[in-house]
C-alpha cells in the first residue's frame, strides 16, 4: 500500500511518529510517499484565511500524490482543513 503524507509545517518528531503509527497500523511494507510545501500554511497565517493560490497548491499536491499511485492520502496540515468549505463558497 501507498501512503501519501502531506506536509505544510513538519519536524522529524511529527514525521517519525506518523511513519512509526502507519507502518504499525499499515504494515512494514507500506511505503510512504512525502510532500511537503511550507509556503500553503506560510501564506495562509499571513493572510489570515486560506488564499485561493494557497488552495491551489494544496489541491495540486493531492493531485501530485494521486499521479504517483497513492492508495491514501494523509493530511498533516489542521489548518487546510477548511479549504473545503471556503472552496465551496467559490465554486
Amino acid at each position: 500500500m501507498k501512503i501519501a503524507m502531506i506536509y505544510t509545517a513538519k519536524s522529524d518528531a511529527l514525521k517519525e511518529s506518523l511513519e512509526n503509527s502507519l507502518r504499525n497500523t499499515l504494515g512494514e511494507d507500506t511505503e510512504i510517499l512525502e510532500y511537503q510545501d511550507l509556503s500553503v500554511l506560510q501564506e495562509t497565517a499571513r493572510a489570515g484565511h486560506i488564499t485561493p493560490e494557497a488552495a491551489a497548491r494544496y489541491a495540486a499536491i493531492h493531485l501530485q500524490a494521486v499521479q504517483d499511485g497513492a492508495d491514501a492520502i494523509l493530511s498533516t496540515c489542521c489548518v487546510m482543513g477548511g479549504m473545503r468549505s471556503s472552496r465551496s463558497k467559490t465554486l
